[in-house]
């Protein structure tokens, strides 16, 4: 239950912050490009990243953070009703036994 919190607040703060960063570079016409090395030792530099891609990983994340949100609150409801269920029943176990043998005749009606 706490792990989902955790993660909708995670979700909600990086996507938020990649949607912003998306925006930006749409608007700015920017990309960037990753470079990397092969086992040959050549670089290389064939994945770029743009305005569209970036929001479209951060609109992800912003899906990711509504999802968990709505299981951490049917989480939440579950364990409500696990909880009130078990002080029913430890009101149920304390309550005081009926001594029928000491005067039977109280819990006849009349």
């Amino acid at each position: 239950m706490y792990s989902t919190h955790i993660l909708k607040h995670l979700f909600l703060i990086i996507g938020l912050i990649i949607t912003f960063i998306g925006s930006y570079m749409k608007f700015a016409n920017l990309s960037t490009s990753g470079s990397y090395s092969n086992k040959y030792g050549t670089i290389s530099q064939p994945n770029t990243i743009n305005g569209n891609t970036t929001l479209l990983i951060g609109i992800a994340l912003l899906i990711c953070a509504l999802i968990s949100h709505f299981i951490y609150k049917t989480e939440k409801k579950k364990r409500q009703k696990i909880r009130i269920e078990e002080e029913k029943e430890k009101i149920f176990k304390k309550a005081k036994p009926i001594n029928f043998y000491k005067n039977p005749t109280k819990y006849f009606r009349k």
